[in-house]
């Protein structure tokens, strides 16, 4: 099953679908014999080096606030293997992306 075609919108935000990049794999735990058989398990990537479709602030906070899900080479990595169908984790990885980036857009309150 293919990944979405789509560019992703989030709060006036779009992300088009060439900047994400889909990997699938065997999931763990429970399934029966099928989790042999079939790659439920999702990662989204998006290269936050690259990020050009979105404004520099948003993307400097947006690295600030994934910085434990990202790479050494800079790449945002979200997983996702919650559920039994692939489609589920698709839209399960998209939902943490979508949290991230409607997150990003908001500057930190500044401590006194």
């Amino acid at each position: 099953m293919p990944a979405p075609a789509k560019a992703i919108r989030v709060g006036g935000i779009a992300i088009p679908a060439h900047a994400l990049q889909w990997q699938f794999s065997r999931s763990q735990g429970p399934g029966g014999q099928n989790v042999n058989k079939t790659n439920t398990k999702v990662e989204l990537r998006l290269d936050l080096q690259n990020v050009d479709f979105l404004p520099a602030g948003i993307a400097r906070r947006l690295r600030l606030l994934a910085s434990n899900r990202t790479t050494s080479a800079g790449e945002l990595v979200i997983t996702s293997q919650r559920f039994r169908e692939q489609q589920r984790n698709i839209a399960d990885c998209l939902a943490k992306l979508s949290d991230l980036l409607a997150e990003a857009p908001v500057p930190p309150r500044i401590r006194r």
